[in-house]
């Protein structure tokens, strides 16, 4: 059965964070789905170890690269709001966020 998705969200429940998405049937009965879900964002591997001594967070490698074809590993938090304040903190560090190529 199609659907669509008329309102995305989030919550966060017992201290972990939760995508919500709210939407209709084709049968015209709504639904909601809801889905743990960790934010996260990408710096340059040889950034981790500087990363490490700003502040504590799950990190995962991988093999995707930035576009001087540097490797990148994956930083990974539990609430969606504390992006912005670590991504803040690595910039003043001049630590580059989001440097992937697709």
């Amino acid at each position: 059965m199609k659907s669509f998705v008329i309102y995305p969200t989030y919550r966060i429940i017992n201290d972990r964070s939760f995508v919500l998405l709210y939407g209709r049937l084709e049968n015209g009965e709504s639904f909601v789905t809801i889905n743990s879900f960790k934010p996260f964002f990408y710096i340059k591997e040889n950034d981790l170890e500087n990363a490490k001594k700003i502040s504590s967070f799950e990190f995962e490698r991988c093999s995707l690269t930035n576009f001087q074809k540097e490797k990148v590993v994956k930083i990974i938090l539990d609430i969606p709001a504390d992006v912005p304040n670590l991504r803040k903190q690595f910039s003043e560090e001049n630590i580059e966020t989001n440097i992937i190529k697709s």
